[in-house]
């Protein structure tokens, strides 16, 4: 939860699989504007990302990924 102003105003939730896989989701509202951002990682045996994918909106809800 993300609080501003004493009023939530956004949110990020991020989940581990136990196959390496990492789902994140972000989304942050000021006044209407804002990104929303979902990414999906897939960490390697060596600890390193070995995909990632981020798909969503920037701040003035220009399209991305």
């Amino acid at each position: 939860m993300i609080v501003s102003n004493g009023k939530t105003q956004g949110s990020e939730v991020d989940t581990f699989g136990s196959d390496g896989r990492i789902d994140s989701s972000f989304e942050f509202n000021d006044r209407g504007r804002g990104p929303k951002i979902s990414a999906h990682y897939v960490i390697g045996a060596n600890g390193m990302p070995s995909r990632t994918d981020i798909t969503g909106n920037d701040y003035l809800k220009s399209a991305s990924g």
